[in-house]
Order: C-alpha cells, then sequence, then structure tokens
C-alpha cells in the first residue's frame, strides 16, 4: 500500500531528480517505507537548469513525488491558482493512503477527497493563521487577517473530518481538537540521534569573558529575528559582552544582514545562513552558551529540541509549543525586544546557566527516538488500516 503524503514544500526538478534545500530528503521520506511500500509525496516542484548550490536528492527508490504547479508567494499562487486546483485535484484521484498537512495544496487535495468519500489522516504542525499575518505583501485592507481566519476555519474541519490525527505539541491539539471517536497522537519529527545527543553543561563551560548566542531557524518574518537582534542592540547599548550568531536558510538573509549593518552590530551579530544539518551544525551549537528562539509563532521547534539535547540552556518566547520546553521563568512575550535583552542579561551567571542546561537535557530526552517512532508507527498504522469513508 502507498502512502500519499500532501505538503505545502517547494521542490526544484533537475534532470529528472527532485531535490530539497533541507527539509524532506530521501531520507526522511524513507522512514515511511517501514509501514507503506511506497511513498508519492504530492508537492510544488519547478524545473531548473542549474541545481542550487548545496540542495539534496528528495526522491529514491520508493519515493516518487506527483508535481503540483509551483508557485512563489500569495499573488503568485493567486495568478497560478487554476492550474494548482488542477494539478491538486488530479493528485488526489490516485489510489492510496492520504496524509495531509496545513497549505494551500492540502486544502485541495482535501476536497477532491470529500467529494470521493477518500478517508484520510492529517498532521497539524503549528496555527494555521498566525504565520499569514507575518507576509508583508497581503498586509491590504485587512487581507491578512481575513485569510489567516479562514485558514484557520479550514484546519478545523479538515482535522474533524480525518480518520487519525496527529500533532506536534499539546498547544496545536487544543487549537484544533479531533473528533471524540477519533485517535490523536503527539509527536515531533525531531531526530534526536546518537551524533546529537551529547549531556548537559557544568558552570565551568559558561565561565567566558563574552556570552555567545545562538538562534537557528528559517529566516522568515514569523521567526521574529529582528527582535533578536533589536534585543542585542540594547545589549551592545549597556556594554553587555557577547557574540551572535544567527543560523538558518530563508528570505529574511538579506534584510537581517542589513539590519545588522545598520545598527552597527557587525562585529557582535553575525547573520550565517544555511548551515547543513549535522558536524557543522553542532559545532556552531557547542560554540554556544545560550539558545534563542524570537519566534512570533511557532507549533514544536526542532531545532531547539536539539540544542537542548547538546545542553544548551534556553530562552524563548511564549508562544506555541515553547512553554512544553522550557520553564517559564525563561520565557518572554513575542515581538518583545526589550524584555528579551533584560532576560539575556539576568541568564548570564555560569551557575544559573548550569541548571538550565541539565534541565533542558533532561527535557529533550523525552523526545527519545525509539518513543517519537513508536509514535509515528502508531499513526501510520492507523491511516493504513483505516477503510472507513469520511462523513460530511
Amino acid at each position: 500500500m502507498r502512502v500519499m503524503v500532501v505538503i505545502e514544500q517547494h521542490f526544484v526538478e533537475h534532470n529528472g531528480s527532485i531535490y530539497t534545500d533541507i527539509a524532506f530528503s530521501y531520507l526522511y521520506w524513507k522512514e515511511y517505507l517501514e509501514v507503506f511500500d511506497e511513498v508519492c509525496p504530492i508537492a510544488r516542484v519547478s524545473r531548473v537548469e542549474k541545481l542550487p548550490e548545496g540542495w539534496i536528492r528528495a526522491d529514491g527508490e520508493g519515493v516518487a513525488f506527483v508535481k503540483i504547479q509551483d508557485y512563489l508567494g500569495f499573488w503568485d499562487f493567486l495568478k497560478k491558482s487554476l492550474r494548482v486546483f488542477r494539478d491538486c485535484f488530479s493528485a488526489a484521484g490516485r489510489d492510496g493512503c492520504y496524509l495531509l498537512r496545513l497549505g494551500n495544496i492540502s486544502t485541495f487535495c482535501w476536497l477532491r477527497l470529500l467529494v470521493n468519500s477518500t478517508p484520510y489522516a492529517f498532521e497539524v504542525v503549528g496555527h494555521a493563521g498566525e504565520s499569514v499575518l507575518q507576509v508583508k505583501n497581503v498586509q491590504y485592507f485587512g487581507l491578512a487577517k481575513l485569510i489567516a481566519k479562514v485558514n484557520h476555519a479550514i484546519v478545523k474541519q479538515q482535522v474533524k473530518k480525518a480518520c487519525c490525527v496527529s500533532y506536534v505539541s499539546e498547544y496545536v491539539r487544543k487549537l484544533y481538537p479531533p473528533k471524540a471517536m477519533h485517535r490523536s497522537w503527539i509527536f515531533s519529527g525531531v531526530k534526536l540521534s546518537d551524533e546529537v545527543v551529547t549531556g548537559h553543561r557544568n558552570s565551568n563551560s559558561f565561565n567566558k569573558d563574552a556570552l555567545n548566542i545562538v538562534s537557528v531557524g528559517r529566516l522568515e518574518p514569523e521567526k521574529g529575528h529582528s527582535i533578536l537582534i533589536e534585543s542585542l542592540k540594547t545589549l551592545a547599548e549597556r556594554g553587555f559582552v557577547f557574540q551572535a550568531k544567527i543560523i538558518g536558510p530563508g528570505k529574511e538573509y538579506d534584510r537581517l544582514a542589513s539590519t545588522v549593518r545598520e545598527l552597527n552590530l557587525q562585529n557582535n551579530v553575525k547573520i550565517i545562513g544555511k548551515i547543513p544539518w549535522g558536524t557543522e551544525l553542532f559545532k556552531e551549537l557547542d560554540w554556544a552558551d545560550l539558545f534563542v528562539i524570537p519566534s512570533l509563532t511557532e507549533g514544536m521547534p526542532r531545532a531547539l529540541i536539539e540544542a537542548m539535547a547538546r545542553g544548551l540552556p534556553a530562552i524563548g518566547t511564549n508562544t506555541g509549543g515553547i512553554p512544553e520546553l522550557i520553564n517559564k521563568d525563561y520565557l518572554v512575550a513575542p515581538g518583545d525586544p526589550a524584555s528579551l535583552s533584560d532576560k539575556i542579561e539576568a541568564l548570564a551567571r555560569p551557575e544559573l546557566l548550569e541548571k538550565i542546561s541539565r534541565n533542558n537535557f533532561e527535557i529533550a530526552l523525552r523526545y527519545s527516538p525509539e518513543r517519537m517512532r513508536i509514535q509515528k508507527r502508531e499513526f501510520w498504522n492507523c491511516l493504513k488500516s483505516s477503510n472507513l469513508p469520511v462523513k460530511i
């Protein structure tokens, strides 16, 4: 039996093969083959003559993509929406088990599944509306708020009609509760392999002249990196000694780098951009004394769990699933640079950082590979065995 996984991720096709920038590589899809015979991701794909640097293979043995018309941004989606709808409607008519996630493609495919009374599972990875509020090119006539409300309402219906549902955090399960008779799971896609997990740190490792700060995540508006930079400017003005690195792929790279220059923070803050997952990224985490996640909206941040597994103390915003990982004493309100700078300065004590490190490491171990594996297999097997039609 094959599984059709509907996602909003952008891929490229080069010489007949499918590639991804960082997420959803072949190794990710290969895990599904422990339960299903074949995996068919339904996703946006565009052809390229030259493969972008650093992109890795996404398809392979047992993994065959169903290509949907690619688009970039809200207005391009509107322009190409009819073609996107046709592609999705066709893709959702194929035989197989269907697993949906948030996004436009998922919604279009969902309509075909309803027409055919095809059972499906749904994965909820965050708030369906909040990220839209950060998109600048839809901030006209209240359009962003309208889209956010519509997206939120649609996902509520998608979850209610799903045969089984998975969530990345308790926060999103409360946002989109399943029907009482439907089964649900909470698990993260984080991979805490032996190479990731190190241990907690002692106070001696924090005895330095400067506090090393790192933030890892997609460079997108909803991740709040501009708020972090603003808070770092305040720290620099106070004479607080620190070095900071902001790491991740995304369209905000140039704007963030420009902000650092405008605030004259070049000697303290570096916008690194994308670093491949693995040894190079782990070195940056080990260099740091403090992990900061300034997100304006969040589901369950895998980068934070990985940092905690390496014994990093962390400060985060009180949003999404972050409070399920970080003690309330180390949280700040989203979009509040003043509180963030105050919190960073208050925590910069070796003994306190050691305490937080120990606590974070223990919490990270809750996301052990075996525990996550059991949850995922139960969820996938629920989808595989489901043959009840969706009631409309």
